[in-house]
């Protein structure tokens, strides 16, 4: 008897979860001098007390459902402060909690790219200069993980970094020389709710009623209900597949260690006839793939003249978006594999004792994390030839197989199997659910922030409109009124729209973006 009782005493221990979401963590800022929002989970009906070393406290229990929200009154800009949440035996503290001002930026590439820029043809001038003196540690940055979500989601990934010359390099350059400028004038901490993504369209960051309201992609919206069944079911197959989680730094040893089918599809006997083509160069996203990140594999067959028999060879593939692995014969001939590498052209060496006679095969494997994914370049610039006769090339564009052996979604890498190819027999969707989709990014990336109580957002985004202008100048402003619908005018109630004058010290490389629409 005394056995059970331990058992049943430890089993109402275990089952008090008291959990928040990542936005309160240590190092958080809350926006000073109101009623700041502070959420979580806990045992339903469970009492739970948030105190603050300011000396305010708050009281709620936990819903039916688990979930509780309380309200705290927060004063005049101050910290660092600790504050402690209690339910039952369980206690969380968060330390190191900051008072300030509170912004959210968002939009695509051009509030993404951080403060180091995307080398080597993206660059922020002076950023090197500027990274070894941002230490600011009163400037705090959360940076919200890339989701895409069919429905409004209460989660979000990411945590608070405050500035320091060690993690400066990852915060968005926009929004950091924007909060450098607010704490210059007004001497109080700032904290950055950062939740962008390159290359992504306003409707994107939209509600559907919102969306709905403009009388805007009604049928998407409409198939969007219709097909959840569908999405759901793709999910489920998705969810079933074994993942790698991409880390947040050291990305460039990260990706040097990947496979992703490598040792099968790169084989040189490996059986592409069952695998499609596609005619390159072109971004897949123009293919039956479409809107698609993830890794996908392109193989050709190429026919060697006898006189290039133990010549050195030259391969040009053209800019590859984001990054490859390039492969000839099953040898690995060079590789790129860095952020930032979209637009540099391929140029890479195949030695003589790799060439022999007749069928050839070169293998491609790119991984693309965001907007535009795959070869794209010019067809001229896809050739092959000896090392001192590039008159004599053999032309490379046109037909190959290709085989897509991972998708990545919200900093994961679903593995797809390689053989047989399980990407062609995946479940049936409407049409590609992805970050151009209409309302996906409110529903990942917007709808779990909007309790956070917030001073106002700045927003960069624009470029991925620009085919239709007159429809964007409705767009935008439906977003300012309603995004979000945490007040009179949303969370986006106070936008800086594209404004050098506040960007103080920024200077962006991003012309060759700016001619591609901003795939990124």
């Amino acid at each position: 008897m005394k056995c059970l009782l331990l058992i049943m005493f430890f089993t109402v221990v275990s089952a008090q979860a008291l959990d928040l979401s990542p936005l309160f963590s240590d190092h958080m800022v809350l926006q000073q001098q109101t009623a700041v929002p502070v959420w979580g989970t806990a045992e339903p009906g469970t009492a739970v007390v948030v105190k603050s070393e300011w000396g305010e406290t708050a009281e709620t229990r936990a819903d039916q459902d688990g979930h509780w929200f309380v309200e705290l009154e927060t004063v005049q800009a101050d910290g660092p402060f600790t504050l402690t949440i209690s339910a039952f035996n369980d206690t969380i503290r968060i330390q190191d909690v900051m008072l300030g001002e509170v912004w959210l930026c968002s939009g695509q590439s051009n509030m993404e790219m951080p403060l180091a820029g995307w080398p080597p043809a993206d660059t922020v001038r002076h950023s090197a200069r500027e990274i070894r003196s941002a230490d600011y540690p009163r400037i705090r940055m959360f940076m919200a993980a890339r989701s895409v979500a069919m429905q409004p989601k209460n989660e979000i990934s990411g945590s608070w970094k405050p500035c320091t010359p060690e993690t400066a390099f990852a915060f968005s350059a926009t929004a950091y020389f924007f909060a450098l400028n607010l704490y210059q004038q007004l001497d109080v901490p700032i904290g950055l709710l950062h939740s962008s993504w390159g290359g992504t369209p306003v409707q994107a960051w939209m509600d559907a009623e919102a969306l709905r309201e403009t009388g805007e992609f009604l049928k998407v919206l409409d198939a969007l209900q219709e097909g959840d069944e569908k999405i759901k079911a793709y999910n489920r197959w998705l969810e079933e597949k074994e993942t790698i989680k991409v880390p947040n730094r050291d990305l460039d040893k990260f990706w040097a260690q990947l496979d992703f089918g490598q040792t099968v599809v790169a084989d040189p006997e490996f059986d592409d006839s069952q695998c499609n083509t596609m005619e390159l160069p072109q971004t897949w996203e123009d293919t039956e793939i479409g809107a698609f990140d993830g890794v996908v594999w392109f193989r050709r067959s190429i026919d060697i003249p006898k006189a290039w028999k133990d010549r050195e060879l030259t391969l040009q593939l053209g800019p590859v978006d984001d990054m490859d692995a390039t492969f000839f014969n099953g040898t690995e001939i060079g590789r790129l594999q860095q952020n930032g590498a979209w637009q540099v052209n391929r140029t890479y060496h195949v030695s003589a004792e790799q060439v022999k006679t007749g069928s050839n095969v070169i293998a491609v494997r790119v991984i693309d994390t965001g907007g535009g994914g795959g070869i794209y370049g010019e067809p001229k610039q896809m050739k092959l030839f000896p090392k001192d006769q590039p008159e004599i090339a053999l032309p490379l564009s046109g037909d190959w197989a290709f085989l897509p052996t991972a998708e990545f979604r919200g900093n994961t890498f679903y593995l797809f199997d390689v053989n047989p190819p399980d990407f062609y027999s995946k479940p049936d969707l409407p049409f590609v659910v992805g970050p151009h989709t209409p309302s996906m990014l409110y529903n990942g990336m917007i709808a779990p922030l909007t309790p956070y109580r917030i001073k106002g957002a700045i927003w960069y985004q624009g470029e991925s409109n620009t085919g239709n202008p007159d429809q964007y100048a409705q767009l935008f402003p439906q977003m300012i009124r309603t995004g979000g619908r945490t007040g009179e005018s949303g969370i986006f109630r106070s936008i800086l729209y594209r404004s050098p004058r506040m960007i103080t010290g920024l200077r962006l490389n991003h012309s060759a973006c700016v001619k591609r629409k901003c795939r990124r």
